[in-house]
């Protein structure tokens, strides 16, 4: 399983220089171990255009962030939004995947994040 994020930054005019970008993940439950048994969950910094295709679930990206737990604090992103809007991107996007597909005993590990209350929080000038 792979998630996608993708967070609309057309708004911050391109002349702003940003201050701050956080990344807030920290409203998710769990289901298993998938920690314990999935390995380390890869956050990268992915491009995949407007809408997703089927080779985007190969995207590997540049890592933001590793976690060996789940998450407890907020993400420091501002390098790579301020990178986003160098290259004139209008969005920042993200993928999140364990080392591991499976563990292969049928049994789910998972995380699921709150949609609603994953965030992405840019501060600008």
């Amino acid at each position: 399983m792979v998630a996608f994020l993708s967070f609309d930054i057309s708004g911050i005019p391109g002349s702003a220089a940003i201050q701050q970008a956080t990344l807030d993940l920290r409203h998710y439950d769990v289901l298993g171990n998938p920690f314990g048994k999935l390995g380390k969950l890869h956050v990268r910094d992915v491009q995949y255009g407007k809408t997703l295709e089927s080779a985007d679930i190969s995207l590997t990206g540049t890592e933001v962030w590793l976690l060996g737990a789940p998450p407890v604090g907020l993400r420091d992103v501002t390098a790579a939004v301020r990178q986003r809007k160098l290259e004139g991107r209008t969005r920042f996007q993200l993928s999140l995947r364990f080392d591991l597909n499976t563990n292969g005993d049928s049994i789910a590990d998972v995380i699921r994040f709150n949609s609603d209350k994953v965030t992405l929080t840019v501060t600008y000038q």
